[in-house]
């Protein structure tokens, strides 16, 4: 089965689970790239300020605390509400790691696209001076367009947790 046959087969049963028919010709946007403007809005403090802040379960609980009249309650409820800024802290944190992570994800498949844009210009000019097979070529054209597609991933992951970080 050759490659063009084998990506038609694939892009057929892509469709097909999407919903598309066989034969349809649907129109993929392109992703936009991530504005490093974005990322750099981003702040660790003032964002953990925000969400114990603007978190209702916690203004529920103050709102508790300031009207009850029991000493453990109080205590119960203080208890309560530190354990869920904590929590509130943490999970921010974990999403700022993750974001990190992502980014440095994205920079070395942008830097792996690179190197394989470059031996894939290579190859082809070694092609036509008859130093390469086409197979060797093709296996440099290959890992260009996987790095390509690793990039295209990155980048996903990278706005997928911008997106998550910015909801909250």
């Amino acid at each position: 089965m050759s490659d063009d046959s084998t990506v038609k087969k694939t892009s057929e049963l892509l469709q097909v689970s999407l919903g598309w028919k066989a034969n349809a010709e649907p129109v993929f946007p392109t992703i936009p790239e991530t504005a490093r403007e974005s990322i750099e809005q981003i702040s660790l403090s003032e964002d953990t300020k925000k969400a114990v802040d603007n978190n209702l379960s916690l203004q529920i609980n103050e709102r508790k605390l300031n009207l009850s009249e029991g000493e453990a309650n109080r205590e119960n409820l203080s208890k309560s509400m530190e354990n869920q800024k904590e929590k509130i802290q943490s999970d921010l944190l974990s999403r700022y790691q993750s974001l990190k992570q992502a980014l440095d994800a994205q920079a070395q498949a942008v830097l792996q696209e690179e190197n394989a844009r470059k031996n894939y210009e290579k190859a082809e000019r070694s092609l036509q001076l008859g130093t390469i097979s086409v197979k060797a070529r093709n296996k440099a054209k290959n890992a260009y367009t996987i790095a390509g597609l690793q990039k295209k991933q990155a980048d996903l992951s990278l706005r997928k947790n911008i997106s998550i970080i910015v909801q909250e």
